[in-house]
């Protein structure tokens, strides 16, 4: 709607030999510029006036005039100084041989870290690329070797590969993966079920680990740091590595999370034992081995496959050790097993760094709009098949905007596809296994019998096939949070229907939860989004987006209570839960005298 836009597209019909092009605009807004473009390039205009409900309209007018009030020192002009403006920019435009705009900064002007390689999926040339490698031969040789518990050679070797070198073999391993996308791509579909986008998205997110972790240890932990202090005494900090460090990942991130782990324990100087969820061990072994080819020693990083159940036992027992720091992503239930084996096995106190899951809530409010909130719940509750910690789990909708919520939210469940993740079509795509699928519909009979159902997807032509299992997205009304009392991993939606005096009584709720990771806001009033984040005890908040995909550097991810420890993955402090701190302090006058004084 913009006169740059305008010119724009008149240029490119130029170019083609096109008809006159036919335009649309708001009635009452745009009229000089509609009109600049019939006199000179003879096109014709449809005016509109929209009709509606106030809490439809009135926000969609607001909008619109917001939109070209950015406009308005331009349209000020315009009715001073007549056409010369449009002439002014139609010559600007027409010189120009490229339409971007070089005030947008690049990613390389914003990050500390460089960028990782995406393709547009929407676009049939970069489509093509993944889509071939993905539909090839399935891969079942990968060359890295894995270890049992038995045969780890706990040593001192991983010291011969110093840590002044390990930043820059980080971001060698980052390029590799890039360069082996037709491979690991593949792997996350077949093996972890993925959609393209979403695997995608992990490698992505993998290589911007390795690259942001390399960034965090040059610039913080590679040089000791001085200390101000009085005349006549030296104080260093400086930082060394752990010593050994057990990594222990999921199936639902199965690469990002694997690499992110590894990466951070090893750039530190630490001997590294990673433990890959037992669903997925075949890209954790690919990733490894490119690990290796990308320069780091295979004494420094060793993958293991064993029964994660018996993990820490096995271990004790094979070496009467246990390691100097454990990082672990998966279940609550599973992280406090996890600790009391460290207490109950070890002297010494060891780290456990635990990132689990949440009962993740998403609060709208009456002021949220419509057409912005549904896709964000469709997004952050159902893709990737509900399998993310950060999903969404239960949306407290205020009661003044449930009826329409529901109602759009049945029709646009009613537009995701479910089924195998190879098809480009599906947007929902298979169920881990069959024992969290089982899981998954022993709950859903407990809705039907204890809730009310407001939506569902169209479900697969066959629940399971192929080894695969569909669980098609459903969404039901509950009255309160209280009545769940675990975590669902999938895509099941809770609904909550509040209205706006109750609003500390649903944070009270939430609190008493205990779960503390993701949270999303859906409102256009600030006094009311500031209140909820003063008082909301979770680790990451998202307002008017999905709650889904954190970015690394940019959106450190990770809770507190029942969904995790801390530090938050991808973020600044991350490496310094890695390391442990020695101070230096020395007596300079010792040596005869103050040489600062001279």
């Amino acid at each position: 709607h913009n006169p740059e836009t305008l010119l724009q597209l008149e240029q490119l019909r130029q170019s083609l030999a096109l008809s006159p092009l036919k335009l649309q605009r708001l009635h009452g807004m745009g009229e000089c510029q509609h009109k600049y473009m019939a006199e000179h390039f003879s096109s014709t205009s449809r005016v509109y006036c929209p009709i509606g409900e106030r809490t439809s309209l009135l926000p969609y007018l607001v909008r619109r005039l917001i939109e070209n009030g950015a406009n308005s020192s331009f349209i000020y002009q315009a009715h001073q100084q007549t056409s010369d403006v449009f002439y002014s920019r139609q010559a600007a435009t027409m010189q120009s041989l490229a339409m971007g705009n070089y005030n947008i900064p690049r990613p390389a002007q914003t990050l500390s870290y460089k960028n990782s390689t995406s393709w547009d999926l929407s676009r049939q040339r970069h489509f093509d690329i993944i889509f071939k490698a993905c539909n090839s031969e399935p891969f079942t040789q990968i060359l890295a070797s894995t270890h049992s518990i038995e045969h780890l050679n706990i040593n001192e070797v991983f010291v011969a590969q110093p840590t002044s070198s390990r930043p820059l073999i980080l971001e060698t391993w980052a390029d590799e993966m890039e360069h082996s996308a037709d491979l690991l791509l593949p792997l996350l579909l077949q093996e972890a079920g993925k959609t393209y986008q979403d695997a995608l998205d992990e490698l992505r997110e993998a290589c911007d680990f390795c690259r942001y972790y390399a960034d965090q240890y040059n610039r913080h932990f590679s040089s000791p740091i001085q200390y101000d202090s009085l005349t006549g005494e030296y104080n260093e900090l400086k930082y060394r590595a752990k010593g050994l460090a057990l990594c222990i990942s999921p199936w639902n991130f199965p690469l990002a999370i694997f690499v992110g782990q590894v990466a951070a324990a090893w750039v530190c100087g630490n001997q590294v034992i990673a433990k890959p969820a037992t669903q997925t061990p075949i890209i954790a072994r690919a990733a490894i081995d490119l690990a290796y080819k990308a320069g780091i020693q295979q004494d420094g990083i060793k993958i293991i496959d064993h029964p994660g159940h018996s993990l820490l036992a096995d271990f004790f027992e094979n070496h009467k050790t246990m390691p100097d720091l454990v990082c672990f992503t998966g279940s609550g239930k599973t992280a406090k097993n996890i600790q009391l084996e460290l207490a109950q096995r070890s002297e010494q106190i060891i780290p456990l760094i635990a990132e689990t899951g949440g009962q993740n809530v998403l609060i709208a409010d009456s002021s949220a709009l419509i057409d912005q909130l549904i896709p964000d719940v469709i997004d952050s509750a159902f893709y990737s098949a509900g399998q993310r910690c950060s999903a969404l789990r239960v949306a407290y909708i205020q009661q003044d905007i449930w009826q329409p919520f529901c109602h759009a939210l049945q029709g646009a469940m009613q537009t995701l596809t479910t089924g195998p993740s190879m098809d480009r079509q599906t947007d929902i795509g298979p169920i881990i296994d069959k024992k969290a699928w089982q899981k998954l519909h022993e709950h859903q009979d407990w809705l039907q019998a204890c809730a009310e159902e407001v939506a569902a997807a169209p479900r697969p032509v066959e629940d399971h096939q192929q080894g695969q299992y569909y669980f098609s997205p459903i969404a039901y009304r509950i009255h309160e949070l209280d009545q769940l009392k675990q975590e669902h991993f999938g895509p099941i939606l809770h609904l909550i229907k509040y209205s706006s005096s109750d609003i500390d009584k649903v944070l009270h709720d939430i609190a008493e939860s205990r779960y503390g990771l993701t949270m999303g806001l859906h409102s256009r009033n600030q006094s009311w989004i500031d209140h909820i984040v003063s008082h909301a005890k979770v680790g990451n908040i998202y307002i008017n987006r999905t709650m889904t995909g954190a970015k690394v550097g940019s959106q450190p991810f990770g809770g507190h209570g029942l969904s995790g420890t801390g530090p938050k993955a991808g973020g600044p402090n991350y490496l310094r839960a890695m390391l442990n701190e020695q101070v230096i302090s020395t007596n300079t006058t010792a040596w005869g005298g103050n040489t600062d004084l001279l």
